[in-house]
């Protein structure tokens, strides 16, 4: 049986979430440039919200999702410095995340932060290729973004800023991305490296590398900070969930993952 909390989660996901202006100003912290969500993905073009008893939500507005939200039942609040989510005769406590203060600031080459790294409550994930190797039919990413690789020391540049944010510092790293190049590998392999080795006390064992594809249902493996370290370029083990097989290795067990 849920929650009324739990419930409130589900419907935010469905139907959106409103904020009024006395949230929106807080939340901005006195910038009115300051978005409220960074929204890299349709997964993240909410507000991240932890709802009383420690559930968490990104909850969709309508300035990234007027598709769908349109005139939402639930409405984030302000009243007397306090957060809460109102929904019909429902008033939930919330903690609403501001975005990272380096949102709009440039590196020391001039690069956009964001292109390198984006935070989501207290995880910053970097993604070493922009676009893709590969282009399927049913993902947008290397029609929008063309090919290329990102400099390993700003990679580790950026991850170091996110850690030291004063609003939002990361406490996790997520590297994430588009397929590489076959002679791209080696490249990839050296982000992992200098990543896991310039951060190891991070939460959770430090960095950590994440395999799989949205379309097929998301994450399907995982690997640790250690395992980055140990063997460069592995993506780590298979989640309980997973099944996967190499169809027609090659000498080196190379082939198409299915």
């Amino acid at each position: 049986m849920l929650t009324p909390v739990q419930r409130l989660k589900l419907a935010l996901f469905t139907e959106g979430l409103a904020a009024s202006d006395a949230a929106r100003r807080e939340l901005a912290s006195g910038d009115e440039h300051r978005p409220l969500t960074l929204a890299d993905y349709a997964s993240t073009s909410g507000i991240s919200i932890e709802l009383e008893g420690e559930i968490w939500v990104n909850a969709p507005i309508q300035d990234f999702n007027p598709n769908f939200v349109k005139t939402p039942p639930h409405r984030l609040e302000l009243e007397d410095g306090e957060f809460f989510v109102r929904s019909g005769d429902l008033r939930v406590p919330a903690r609403p995340l501001p975005v990272p203060s380096y949102h709009d600031q440039l590196n020391r080459w001039g690069e956009p932060y964001r292109s390198l790294a984006i935070t989501h409550t207290d995880r910053v994930r970097i993604s070493p290729v922009e676009g893709c190797a590969i282009a399927c039919q049913f993902c947008d990413l290397p029609y929008e973004f063309r090919y290329r690789t990102k400099s390993v020391d700003a990679l580790v540049d950026s991850v170091d800023r996110a850690v030291r944010d004063p609003l939002l510092p990361a406490r996790h790293v997520l590297i994430s991305g588009g397929t590489p190049r076959k002679e791209d590998y080696a490249y990839v392999q050296e982000v992992y490296a200098r990543v896991a080795a310039a951060f190891p006390g991070l939460r959770g064992g430090g960095a950590a590398s994440l395999y799989g594809m949205t379309e097929t249902g998301g994450l399907l493996a995982m690997g640790t900070a250690e395992e980055l370290g140990s063997r460069p370029g592995s993506v780590g083990r298979l989640m309980p969930v997973a099944q996967i097989r190499i169809a027609n290795p090659d000498a080196n067990g190379i082939g198409e993952i299915l």
